[in-house]
């Protein structure tokens, strides 16, 4: 929950992040560099899920967890204080960087620990809803950034927001650290036996084996949500809603996407993986380019949050049956590195960029409606895979 809520702070507060890190030129080059610095992240996430993939799979999924939380909270804390550029000049950009990519490193193991330890541990037939209870976990990191995000917006100022308040979430969030260290001291220790040089050979073909499938289911998660969590900034930078309105507006979305995940998920237990994720495919590929227009000629905020809403149940419906889906893929010797490896290189690509690809093709295009793009393309990969995968729901865990 943690880095979602992170990542997702970072994103609803591009705008005054970019006022105080970057010189303002009235081309938003702050914000592209903001995005860019944003994207930096997620590619320290691959280098951060094999590193703590790898405590994992060789020490102890509970070790892997620790080390991320610790990691991540050094860099949410790192940004809650940061000096901008008027104070120190261009090393705080460099800093803001740095902070960022300590950000990314933890969670490369965030995700891929958590889930794999819950799905691990269900019972046959309950897989797909343990696995979508800590996918509900995660999306409410966003929904609580949103809501964090939306009152600071409701009691401040833009000029307050924009000089220090955009601080205080991040603050928020470090002061959380403490509570997720401590609830991870707690929990069960799962070692894991010796590895030999024959067995590190055959862990290898492992992660690489199914990695192309899991990749390609990741890359839709990343670039439907982050897209949908780049609505505030391209309702406020191009539509001209206020922070409160397109703030609140995503809140609702987001808590509507929730709302679908556990359903889904346990859908999947009935019915299978593959029916409910090619059914999401289909329905995100077909309606995302038809809403992409509507918010293009839609300047209500009511006109705002149902699009928003109807995208985000799309959304939710892809990501219940994903955390079960995803951890059935791998042996359970190499099933930390394989998810986190796969889970953060599709991250890398079709995340952390998402919102930079976005705001470079609309300033190219002139148009919001090209912003549909990333979310298309993604799916229909994800498509073409899932048409020739085999089930997995019904068997017990490689």
């Amino acid at each position: 929950m943690l880095d979602w809520y992170d990542f997702g702070i970072f994103a609803f507060f591009s705008n005054a992040i970019s006022h105080n890190f970057f010189a303002q030129d009235g081309r938003n080059t702050g914000l592209f560099l903001t995005f860019l610095i944003f994207g930096c992240g997620f590619t320290a996430r691959p280098i951060g899920g094999l590193i703590i993939g790898r405590i994992g799979d060789r020490i102890s999924r509970r070790t892997a967890l620790i080390v991320s939380i610790i990691v991540m909270g050094g860099g949410t804390l790192g940004l809650a204080v940061l000096p901008g550029r008027s104070t120190i000049g261009e090393a705080a950009p460099f800093l803001l960087l740095i902070a960022r990519l300590m950000q990314g490193l933890a969670a490369g193991g965030e995700w891929g620990g958590a889930a794999t330890f819950i799905v691990e541990a269900a019972p046959l037939g309950k897989r797909g809803l343990y696995g979508g209870i800590h996918e509900v976990s995660a999306i409410l990191g966003p929904v609580l950034a949103l809501g964090v995000a939306s009152m600071v917006a409701s009691i401040y100022s833009a000029e307050a927001i924009n000089s220090w308040a955009w601080r205080l979430p991040f603050l928020i969030g470090a002061l959380l650290i403490p509570v997720g260290f401590y609830c991870r001291l707690r929990i069960m220790e799962t070692p894991v036996p010796h590895a030999d040089v024959a067995e590190e050979v055959r862990m290898v073909h492992d992660v690489t084996g199914p990695f192309f499938r899991a990749f390609s289911l990741v890359a839709p998660i990343f670039a439907v949500f982050y897209t949908l969590f780049y609505f505030p900034t391209l309702t406020q930078t191009y539509l001209g809603l206020s922070a409160r309105a397109s703030l609140w507006a995503n809140t609702a979305a987001c808590i509507g996407m929730m709302s679908v995940i556990l359903p889904a998920a346990v859908l999947s237990d009935r019915v299978g993986r593959r029916p409910m994720t090619i059914c999401a495919y289909i329905l995100i590929a077909l309606a995302t380019p038809v809403l992409f227009w509507e918010i293009a000629h839609t300047t209500s905020v009511a006109g705002v949050t149902i699009i928003e809403l109807l995208y985000a149940l799309a959304a939710g419906l892809l990501a219940g049956p994903f955390p079960a889906t995803l951890c059935e893929l791998f042996p359970a010797r190499s099933r930390l590195t394989g998810i986190a490896l796969a889970y953060n290189v599709a991250g890398a690509l079709f995340g952390g960029f998402t919102p930079l690809i976005l705001t470079a093709t609309i300033n190219y295009f002139h148009t919001v409606t090209v912003a549909c793009a990333v979310s298309v393309f993604s799916v229909i990969l994800g498509l073409a895979v899932m048409l020739k995968a085999k089930e997995t729901a019904f068997t017990s865990l490689p």
